[in-house]
């Protein structure tokens, strides 16, 4: 696990993902007889009776804290302030799903560590999984995690196989609104429509 400036806006964590888990089967029955040149079933010839099957789910769960920043443009204390972190699945070609979340409403202030946990059942131990989050000031405006919050302390805990975990703010800069949460729904303040924070 590589670790980027953990106390610096925009930090960013990053896990590789790990090798699927495949079985194969074994003394399958096969309804279709197999060439003699082939005499065993589950024997890895490729046969029908080599039947893959993937693993077993297994539950990720991501711990660690959000601190919004000290010196940013944000008020001293944000009363009623919600904390999103998302668990999303990301497969290659198909967009984000998101399988876990981390909602908090309380009075953050700038400076104070806000700890969080999300888990979540990975179906599949070769699919990337990115963390997610903002803050959202009201119920028009919401910032994006790279630009006010900084993630300190993110260990990725995994109860079987190794998943990938994925902080992909890197791309976020403090003068551009790259980040937009799936679920944000148009006109209902979503990071595209909300303009760059002074800074």
């Amino acid at each position: 696990m590589r670790v980027f400036s953990p106390f610096v806006s925009m930090a960013w964590l990053a896990a590789g993902c790990g090798p699927s888990t495949l079985t194969v089967g074994e003394g399958a029955m096969d309804p279709t007889p197999e060439p003699q040149s082939s005499a065993g079933l589950g024997d890895g010839d490729g046969g029908t009776g080599d039947t893959a099957m993937a693993a077993d789910p297994v539950e990720t769960c991501v711990q660690g804290q959000v601190v919004i920043d000290e010196g940013q443009a944000v008020p001293s204390t944000l009363t009623g302030a919600r904390v999103i972190v998302s668990l999303q699945d990301r497969l290659p070609g198909v967009l984000p799903v998101e399988i876990g979340r981390f909602e908090l409403v309380a009075t953050a202030q700038t400076g104070l560590p806000i700890a969080f946990e999300v888990c979540a059942m990975a179906q599949d131990a070769t699919a990337d999984y990115g963390l997610w989050g903002h803050l959202d000031l009201d119920l028009d405006h919401d910032i994006s995690l790279g630009d006010y919050i900084s993630v300190i302390d993110v260990p990725v805990i995994n109860g079987g196989p190794t998943v990938g975990v994925d902080l992909p703010m890197a791309a976020v800069k403090s003068s551009e609104r790259a980040w937009s949460h799936p679920s944000d729904p148009p006109g209902n303040g979503s990071d595209a429509e909300v303009e760059p924070a002074p800074r």
